[in-house]
């Protein structure tokens, strides 16, 4: 964080991108403290996923099929 304060991790578990399929992004941490959601663009890359980035935000497939969308926070 900007001012150097430690934010301890509470719990790191699974967590699914679309309740209509089963693709997740894998040991997700919990951080109550934070309030924003931060997401790892390499961590999902492992996981064998595409992302596209374009003005409107991104996209994430898998196996050519979208499984989540992220938007831009202004």
């Amino acid at each position: 964080m900007r001012d150097d304060t430690t934010h301890p991790i509470r719990h790191i578990d699974n967590v699914h991108l679309s309740k209509s399929n089963n693709n997740y992004i894998k040991n997700v941490l919990y951080i109550p403290t934070i309030i924003k959601n931060l997401v790892s663009v390499g961590q999902i890359m492992e996981q064998g996923t595409q992302i596209y980035f374009n003005n409107g935000g991104c996209l994430i497939e898998s196996n050519g099929l979208l499984i989540a969308r992220g938007g831009i926070e202004g």
